[in-house]
C-alpha cells in the first residue's frame, strides 16, 4: 500500500525539524521505521570517495555494526563509488533493491562479513550531495524474512530524496554561520573593550566577557531589567538620549550615528562609553541588534580598528583599508591611488561599506568610525 499524504507529511516534518535540532533525526528514523515496516534505518556521511563513512543517526543498529562500518565496511561498499558519481552529477540519487541480486554485491567482503551477518538484506537508500565535496545518505533495511520492499518504499525514497538533498544543503549552510559566530564570539571575549548589543527596543540582548565584568562590579554602569542604566543617575538621560538615536537608525528609522560619552563612576576615573548604530539584515532573527554600546577602559590596550570594522560589520580588508585613508583625510581618488583600483572601484567599495554600516554619506561614515574605539593599526 501506499504510504498516505499525511503520514509523509508527519515525516519530512519531523525531517526539516532536524536542519536546526539534530536529536529530531532519531525520531525522524524511528517513525520511518514504523510506518514503511523497516526494522533498521541510518543516515551516514561520506566525502566524495567514500573513505571516511560516518554515521549521524540510527535506531535499530547496534553501536558494534555502527563501529564496524565507520572503521572498515563503510569505505568497502562496492556500489558507493557509482551511486556518488551519480548523487553529484545529479544532486541526488535512489535506489531500492534487494542486495544480494547485485552481482558487485555477492563476492564482496562488504556483503559477506557486514550486511549478510546483520540481517542488512532488503534495501531502500538515498543518496544527496551536500557540496561538492560531501554526500548524505539515508539506508533504511530489514531482514530477508520481512519480504521484499514494496511501492510504498519505493514511492517514500522517490519523494524524500529531493528534501534531504536541500535540507542537508540548508544544515551545511547553518553550520558554516554557526562556526563563524562562534569564533565571532570568542575573539570578542578576548577583548579588554566591553561590548553591549542592543534591540530594537533598546534591551540588552547580548554582552562579551569584558562587558559582563564590567556591570557586574557597577563601577560606572549596570543593567536594571534588561536595559543599561548609568550608576550616576544625572547622566542617564544623556546616555538614554544616545542609545534612542542609535537604535533608532539601526532598526531603519533614523539617520544618526550614535556618539559617546564619559560616565562617573565609583572611584576618580571616568569610563568612556560609545554608542553606534548596527542594521542587521537577519530579519527573522528574535532578537535582532539595533545597537552596539563600547565600553572602553582608559588603562586598556586599545583594539585595531581594523580588526573591530571585520568582525562588527564584515567589511573585507579592501574595505577595511579604504576606509583607513579616508578616516587619515584622504579624498576618494587619492585613496583609490593608495589601494591601486580604479576610482569607479573604490567608489563601489565605499557604497558596500555605506551598506554594511548603515550609513548613507561619507560624513557620517567617517563620524562613525572615529567613534569607535581601537588604535588605527
Amino acid at each position: 500500500m501506499a504510504i498516505r499524504l499525511t503520514e509523509l507529511s508527519e515525516l519530512l516534518g519531523l525531517f526539516y525539524e532536524g536542519v536546526v535540532d539534530a536529536k529530531r533525526w532519531e525520531e525522524f528514523l524511528n517513525q520511518a521505521c514504523k510506518h514503511l515496516n523497516y526494522n533498521k534505518a541510518a543516515f551516514s556521511f561520506h566525502d566524495a570517495q567514500n573513505r571516511r563513512p560516518t554515521v549521524g543517526a540510527s535506531v535499530g543498529i547496534t553501536s558494534r555494526e555502527v563501529q564496524e562500518f565507520e572503521s572498515y565496511y563503510g569505505s568497502r561498499n562496492p556500489a558507493a563509488a557509482d551511486a556518488a558519481a551519480s548523487a553529484l552529477r545529479n544532486g541526488s540519487w535512489h535506489s531500492v533493491n534487494q542486495l544480494s541480486r547485485h552481482p558487485e554485491y555477492l563476492d564482496s567482503e562488504y556483503y559477506e562479513d557486514f550486511l549478510r551477518p546483520h540481517g542488512l538484506f532488503h534495501s531502500a537508500m538515498s543518496m544527496a550531495s551536500i557540496d561538492s565535496r560531501y554526500l548524505t545518505t539515508l539506508m533504511v533495511v530489514r531482514p530477508r524474512a520481512s519480504g521484499v520492499l514494496g511501492n510504498d518504499a519505493a514511492q517514500f525514497i522517490e519523494l524524500f530524496t529531493p528534501h534531504m538533498a536541500r535540507a542537508f544543503q540548508i544544515q551545511a549552510k547553518l553550520d558554516t554561520l554557526n562556526v563563524a559566530a562562534e569564533s565571532t564570539s570568542a575573539a570578542l571575549d578576548r577583548w579588554d573593550t566591553g561590548l553591549i548589543a542592543l534591540d530594537r527596543h533598546a534591551r540588552v540582548v547580548g554582552m562579551n566577557a569584558a562587558a559582563e565584568a564590567m556591570v557586574k562590579t557597577q563601577r560606572a554602569l549596570l543593567i536594571r531589567q534588561d536595559t543599561v542604566a548609568a550608576v550616576d543617575e544625572a547622566q542617564q538621560p544623556q546616555l538614554n538620549k544616545l542609545i534612542a538615536e542609535s537604535v533608532r537608525t539601526g532598526d531603519g528609522l533614523g539617520m544618526g550615528a550614535g556618539g559617546a560619552l564619559q560616565l562617573q563612576g565609583k572611584d576618580s576615573t571616568p569610563v568612556s562609553i560609545v554608542v553606534t548604530p548596527f542594521r542587521s539584515e537577519r530579519l527573522f532573527a528574535e532578537s535582532r541588534p539595533c545597537a552596539l554600546l563600547f565600553i572602553v577602559d582608559p588603562s586598556a590596550k586599545p583594539l585595531a580598528r581594523k580588526t573591530l570594522l571585520r568582525v562588527l560589520y564584515g567589511l573585507t580588508p579592501a574595505e577595511s583599508r579604504l576606509v583607513s585613508l579616508l578616516l587619515e583625510g584622504l579624498d576618494l581618488k587619492i585613496a583609490a591611488e593608495h589601494l591601486r583600483v580604479t576610482t569607479s572601484t573604490a567608489r563601489f567599495m565605499l557604497k558596500q561599506v555605506f551598506h554594511k554600516t548603515s550609513t548613507h554619506r561619507q560624513s557620517q561614515l567617517i563620524r562613525l568610525l572615529s567613534s569607535l574605539p581601537g588604535d588605527s593599526t
